[in-house]
C-alpha cells in the first residue's frame, strides 16, 4: 500500500513516519523497495554495486599473453581498410595492427598466424565474444597451437582493457594525423611508430625497449651524440608495474565503492540489457537461475551465457504462478533476444553461446533496388 506510486525509499519513509511505526520500519522498507520487481524492470532501482577491480598479472615475458580485438567500422578511411585487426602485447605493450575490408574468422587466423611467425605462438590469448572468436574454426585453430583461450564476460570489455585503451589512443591519433593531412596508411604507420618508441605510463619503459631489446631510432633520436648508451631495462619494472596496478585498483574500487559481488550458484538473477529496441522495453530480462561461478566476479547462467557481476542483480527465485509481463517477452519486430530465451552450448563446446534456432531467426533483409544512373540517361548502353 505503502509503495503503490513507487516512489524511492526516501518518500516510501517519509510517507510512513507520519502514520505508522513498528521495530525496523526502516530496513523493511528498503527491502520492499530494492525487492520490487516492477521497479527494477523500469529503471528506477540503482544498478548493482561495481565488484573490485581485478588486475591482469604481469606477464614474464614478451608475448606470452596477448590481447586480440576488432576495432571499426571506421567511417572516412578507405573502404578496404575501415576495420583494423589489433593484438595488443601485456608485457611490452607493444601493438600490431592489420587494416582490413572486413572482419571474417579467416581473416583473424591469418593475422595470428601472420604474428606468429614473426613473434612466436604465446601461451594465451584474451577476446571478446565476438563471432569471430567463438566460431568452430577459431577454437581449432586455437586448440591445434595449444593457446588458452580467455573470453571475456559478456558486454564487459573492461576484462580486455588493454588493447581496448589501446583503441582509443590509436583512434586519437589517427583523427590528428589526417586533421594534419596526412593519408590514412601513412597516419597509421606513424601513429604505431610513436606509440612503439614512447615509455608507457604503466612499465615506464617503451614497448619497443621492453619486446626488442632496444629503442627505436626516430628522426629525433640524431640529436644524440654517436655511440651514446642506450639505458638497460629496470630491474625494478615489475614493481613498478605492481605498484601502478595496486593504485589503479586503489583508485578505481574508492570511486566506484566496489563491493564483492553477493552472489552464489543457484541464486536467481536478472541481467541488465545491453541494448533494447525500443524505449519502454525493460531494462532488465527474465529471472534466470546461476550455474556456476568463473572468476571472482564472472558468473555463468542457467542458458549457458556468461556475465559479469556488474550487470546481475540478484532477485528473488520466482513462483510457479508467475508470468511474465509483455515488457519481458520478445520484442515485436521479431528480432531474437539473447536476453530472453535460453541458449544451450553447441555439443563439444560447453559454456558457449548458441545462436538462435532457423525458425526464429528474422528473415533476410530486401535486395536494394538498383537502376541505371542518372548521369547516362542520355546515352545509349547496353546492360
Amino acid at each position: 500500500m505503502v509503495h503503490d506510486g513507487h516512489l524511492g525509499i526516501v518518500r516510501v519513509k517519509q510517507r510512513c513516519r507520519g502514520l505508522v511505526w513498528w521495530p525496523g520500519i526502516d530496513r523493511d522498507i528498503e527491502d520492499l523497495v530494492r525487492d520490487c520487481a516492477a521497479c527494477l524492470t523500469s529503471g528506477k532501482t540503482g544498478p548493482p554495486p561495481s565488484p573490485p577491480r581485478q588486475p591482469v598479472p604481469w606477464p614474464q615475458t614478451p608475448w606470452t599473453h596477448i590481447q586480440v580485438d576488432i576495432c571499426g567500422e571506421l567511417h572516412g578511411t578507405p573502404h578496404h581498410q575501415r576495420f583494423l585487426l589489433v593484438a595488443y602485447d601485456l608485457h611490452s605493450k607493444w601493438p600490431e595492427v592489420l587494416p582490413a575490408g572486413s572482419v571474417t574468422t579467416t581473416g583473424v587466423i591469418g593475422f595470428l598466424s601472420s604474428l606468429f611467425a614473426r613473434w612466436g605462438v604465446p601461451d594465451a590469448i584474451t577476446t571478446d565474444n565476438g563471432p569471430q572468436f567463438i566460431s568452430t574454426d577459431f577454437v581449432a585453430f586455437m586448440e591445434g597451437r595449444g593457446i588458452k583461450h580467455i573470453r571475456t564476460a559478456l558486454y564487459h570489455p573492461q576484462a580486455n582493457g588493454g588493447v581496448e585503451r589501446f583503441n582509443q589512443t590509436l583512434k586519437n591519433g589517427l583523427r590528428a594525423h589526417m586533421a594534419d593531412g596526412l593519408p590514412f596508411s601513412d597516419s597509421l604507420q606513424s601513429t604505431l611508430m610513436h606509440y612503439r618508441a614512447t615509455p608507457h605510463s604503466t612499465t615506464g619503459s617503451s614497448p619497443a625497449l621492453l619486446m626488442l631489446g632496444r629503442e627505436l631510432q626516430l628522426p629525433l633520436e640524431r640529436l644524440r651524440r654517436p655511440g651514446s648508451n642506450v639505458p638497460a631495462v629496470a630491474t625494478s619494472t615489475r614493481g613498478r608495474v605492481a605498484e601502478q596496478q595496486r593504485r589503479m585498483k586503489q583508485r578505481f574500487d574508492k570511486e566506484h565503492r566496489a563491493r564483492h559481488p553477493a552472489l552464489a550458484v543457484s541464486d536467481w538473477v536478472r541481467v541488465r540489457r545491453p541494448t533494447r529496441s525500443h524505449k519502454l522495453l525493460s531494462f532488465w530480462s527474465t529471472p534466470l537461475q546461476v550455474a556456476a561461478q568463473l572468476g571472482p566476479a564472472t558468473f555463468r547462467l542457467a542458458d549457458g551465457s556468461h556475465w559479469h557481476a556488474s550487470r546481475l542483480r540478484r532477485v528473488a527465485p520466482p513462483s510457479l504462478t508467475d508470468h511474465l509481463t509483455p515488457s519481458d517477452l520478445v520484442t515485436t519486430d521479431g528480432v531474437w533476444d539473447p536476453l530472453h530465451e535460453p541458449m544451450e552450448a553447441p555439443a563439444g563446446q560447453p559454456g558457449e553461446l548458441a545462436g538462435p534456432s532457423e525458425s526464429a531467426r528474422p528473415e533476410a533483409r530486401p535486395v536494394r533496388a538498383r537502376q541505371r544512373p542518372a548521369y547516362l540517361r542520355d546515352y545509349v548502353t547496353d546492360f
